[in-house]
């Protein structure tokens, strides 16, 4: 299964450095394409990236490595790639997901607390009138040495990449002491896929040409089922018709992009850069035009503060004396604050299949026949290539994605259609077969192109509960509780989910997922597998588990399994026992399938005695210290549920 179509010829593992650097048109098709930025991790540290530690990340990073690589991807699939992301080159000589480094999650505090306001050169930028790189001056030390925004020494780009990849800088002051004080570095192209690329749809409008030309594509200005885009004169709460194509969970950022008009302005930037590429292109006589990303964090600061959560890594300390605290490379954005002084959102679809108010019956034929296809999640062996568009005339395929969600959620309002039509023609039976390969490019609606990979942020909101997990697992190792703990994560496409920084498993096995892809899963979607109920299995929202491998001063090894919680009415989450599963096996992938696949067959609960009928032991920590529902751990507890393991005498 193919992630990458370009890729070195080394058995080393390659992981993604950075990503920035567009173009357009890319390899003969309309889509455009952006630079992922490749360097190999050395053979003596292993072919299991969740292994390496802090240290040996941030060296990742910052050494300089003269046999860096590039490749490409389709901007249509910047919610699927991230930097730290691991490849291995393949049987067909392209890259293969290989797992990722595995990133911190930290909540930002007061770093963006104003947005876009709040970064920490925003004079020098002001009165440049530039943006901000990693090479740009923004100090000097008494021996008349440059400091700079981001030395080479905490991260090695290649020259180019220094002088114009624009980067945002800011820091969280909560601490007096700067010691204590944290740097983010967050790429523009991080806040690019955020806001204006969470999916492919509206990657490839935002980079089809100027917002106020493509925003049609995106948002309808025409009367649809008796509603039209604009600010309801009773209310005042934003009514926005989406366009075909789109879905209800893009409604927030196009009302924002609609009727605020800093986000709108922030909107109708993204071309400035794209458009002097095109520029220079044209007048040096350029085979192709490149850019680097200028987005800009589009929520207004006068509606702030606001609070946020990110993934990425620690780099190297700063030793120029530039700034004494840490520095954070930011890497994803998995959540932020959606203003509450902004008014409600009310959505429909222009392809809305609800009844309206009124139901006519007809006999007449269906509208949408010719629309877009049905997609499934992405099956093993269906590699992704770069050279082709692809079509919505065959079934498409949903790809593994970063994780995004507001929090606290906006106010939404679904509008309900003045009438509808009820068909008595049945719906045309799709006959069109998926394609061996496929493509996350444009959607040109050729029949000779390729199946769509739809790459789209997860819905789900970072979990306070695995960072805390994560803190209190390094605490435990320090104090000799535990001798050793790492990350499991699955690398096949259709058991991926990222939810936030973390790497999980899905909850449905193998059959289920099938089951789930040719239309036959004979359970409902109120079943306990599922995190949130949906009108289809496909739209469901399947739970999902994370997987720690636990070693303990015994000797003793095992998996521990958290699984993901619903939310419950009072907003509290529901409690479920951590898992403690004895395994010693090296195929340590299969153990946890057949280990989640006993948790599923129970639903969570009586799990000693559902694994003792299988052969397993398996240990259950409940929680029963800590406050129900609560994202925090108790470290007395866990403690001595793992000393009492690790002495033999488990606790019931």
């Amino acid at each position: 299964m193919t992630d990458l179509t370009d890729f070195p010829d080394d058995t080393r593992v390659y992981f993604i450095r950075h990503i920035d650097g567009y173009t357009q048109p890319h390899k003969g098709t309309e889509s455009t394409s952006v630079r992922c930025y490749l360097a190999p991790i050395p053979h003596g540290w292993g072919s299991d990236p969740s292994k390496l530690d802090d240290r040996q990340i941030a060296r990742l990073f910052s050494d300089k490595n003269p046999e860096g690589f590039i490749s490409t991807i389709f901007a249509g699939s910047l919610a699927t790639y991230v930097a730290g992301q691991c490849f291995i080159r393949g049987e067909d000589g392209r890259g293969v997901y290989a797992g990722m480094l595995i990133p911190k999650q930290r909540k930002l505090g007061n770093a963006l607390a104003f947005g876009e306001e709040s970064r920490l050169y925003k004079e020098y930028e002001e009165d440049h009138e530039s943006g901000l790189f990693p090479s740009t001056k923004v100090g000097e030390r008494s021996t008349g040495e440059a400091v700079v925004a981001l030395p080479q020494s905490q991260l090695h780009l290649q020259e180019a990449l220094s002088y114009g990849s624009r980067i945002l800088v800011a820091r969280d002051t909560r601490s007096r002491d700067e010691r204590n004080q944290v740097e983010y570095i967050i790429p523009r192209t991080v806040i690019f896929r955020a806001f204006y690329a969470f999916n492919s749809t509206i990657a490839d409008i935002f980079t089809a040409g100027p917002w106020s030309t493509v925003r049609s594509k995106a948002i309808s200005e025409q009367e649809f089922a008796g509603h039209v885009t604009g600010i309801d004169e009773h209310s005042g709460y934003w009514k926005i018709v989406l366009a075909l194509g789109m879905t209800l969970d893009d409604g927030p950022m196009m009302a924002l992009f609609r009727f605020d008009h800093y986000a709108e302005a922030r909107a109708k930037r993204i071309h400035e850069p794209i458009l002097k590429a095109q520029l220079d292109a044209a007048l040096w006589g350029a085979e192709d035009s490149h850019w680097c990303s200028n987005a800009e964090i589009p929520l207004n600061p006068l509606l702030g503060p606001y609070q946020g959560t990110v993934s990425g890594y620690f780099l190297n300390r700063r030793k120029d004396g530039g700034f004494a605290g840490r520095t954070f490379l930011v890497t994803a954005i998995h959540q932020m604050s959606f203003s509450k002084r902004l008014p409600a959102i009310a959505t429909i679809l222009v392809n809305d299949a609800t009844e309206g108010e009124k139901v006519i019956h007809t006999g007449g034929p269906r509208p949408h026949n010719n629309g877009n296809r049905p997609r499934s999640p992405r099956p093993n062996g269906k590699p992704t290539v770069d050279a082709h568009e692809a079509t919505e005339r065959r079934p498409g395929f949903d790809m593994p994605s970063i994780s995004f969600a507001f929090h606290p959620k906006p106010k939404i309002i679904r509008l309900k259609k003045d009438q509808s039509f009820k068909y008595s023609s049945k719906r045309k039976k799709d006959s069109q077969e998926p394609t061996t390969e496929i493509s996350g490019g444009r959607k040109a609606g050729k029949q000779e192109d390729l199946s769509h990979a739809h790459s789209t942020h997860e819905k789900r909101e970072a979990s306070e509960l695995l960072t805390e997990l994560m803190a209190i697992l390094k605490v435990l190792k320090t104090k000799g509780t535990i001798a050793e703990y790492r990350v499991v994560a699955p690398v096949d496409s259709e058991q991926r989910v990222q939810v936030g920084a973390y790497p999980c498993w899905n909850f449905l096995g193998e059959d289920e997922r099938k089951a789930v892809r040719i239309g036959k899963a004979d359970w409902g979607t109120r079943s306990w597998m599922y995190l949130q109920k949906a009108e289809s299995h496909y739209r469901a929202l399947a739970r999902t588990a994370f997987v720690i491998r636990l070693l303990l001063p015994n000797g003793l090894a095992g998996l521990w399994i958290e699984v993901e919680r619903r939310s419950k009415r009072d907003k509290s989450n529901e409690s479920i026992a951590s898992a403690f599963v004895v395994s010693d096996d090296l195929a340590i992938r299969a153990e946890t399938q057949a280990a989640l696949s006993i948790i599923r067959s129970v639903q969570g609960v009586s799990l000693g005695k559902a694994f003792e009928r299988k052969g397993r032991v398996c240990y259950t920590h409940p929680h029963y210290m800590e406050k129900p529902g609560s994202e925090k751990w108790s470290l007395a507890p866990l403690e001595a549920f793992l000393k009492s393991i690790g002495n033999g005498q488990p606790q019931p």
